[in-house]
């Protein structure tokens, strides 16, 4: 009965739309659909995230312009730190030119990326720097194993911040938002001590198309992120 009632009021939106397209145009319509967005978006006090994470659970969403595009507006409404995570490790095979093709994409910016293992921290002065921590396969569930072998030897009580603080040591560090994208119902081994209070937003990709991933698109998982209630474990 409630599969019923719940195909009945499906097809009778979709049948509704499909009216309100016909009767006024579907640009009309979808233009009318972004002013309610945007309405309503400035109706809500957006919340940066300080930490967002990224994990890849398709290979061929890989995209370094979608990235850096991504990277370009964090910076823009103050978020200090990305991490991305890719279980084939991909981007940490190439961090080298993954750094050049970021640092190029910025040149014309204010932006400093700081990666895991760099040292250009101490020379930030005037210019706005964000913190890069790229991982891979083997920063999952074998980093965690590894700290813990490590801390199974110590002679005292072993506490919740001896883990964060060894995990931190290897740039593996808690977002307060993690974007899944990819369409498989997996988190595909990301660090999973890292994600207790973590906020989690499922995208299909960063783009839709070939085209730039933009300020509105980033505004978006904002919006959404700012509408949760984060109690923080309470």
């Amino acid at each position: 009965m409630l599969n019923s009632l719940t195909f009945y009021i499906y097809t009778s939106l979709c049948n509704l739309v499909l009216f309100i397209s016909n009767l006024i145009g579907f640009k009309t319509l979808k233009n009318l659909l972004e002013v309610s967005f945007d309405r309503q978006k400035n109706n809500i006090l957006i919340a940066a995230p300080n930490h967002i994470g990224i994990a890849f659970v398709e290979e061929g969403l890989i995209s370094y312009r979608h990235i850096f595009d991504l990277i370009l507006h964090s910076t823009t409404y103050g978020v200090k730190r990305i991490t991305f995570y890719d279980p084939w490790s991909r981007i940490k095979s190439d961090k080298s030119r993954f750094a050049k093709d970021l640092r190029k994409y910025l040149k014309h910016s204010s932006i400093i990326p700081i990666f895991n293992d760099d040292d250009t921290a101490e020379v930030v002065t005037n210019k706005r720097s964000i913190h890069i921590s790229i991982l891979g396969v083997n920063d999952g569930r074998g980093a965690l194993v590894n700290v813990c072998k490590k801390l199974c030897h110590l002679s005292r009580e072993i506490k919740i911040e001896d883990i964060d603080e060894e995990l931190q040591q290897q740039s593996i560090f808690e977002p307060d938002l993690l974007i899944k994208l990819g369409s498989i119902q997996s988190l595909a081994g990301y660090p999973p001590w890292s994600l207790r209070v973590t906020e989690i937003i499922n995208l299909p990709s960063l783009s839709t198309s070939t085209s730039n991933f933009t300020k509105s698109q980033f505004e978006e998982i904002l919006v959404n992120f700012s509408r949760r209630e984060r109690r923080l474990g309470r």
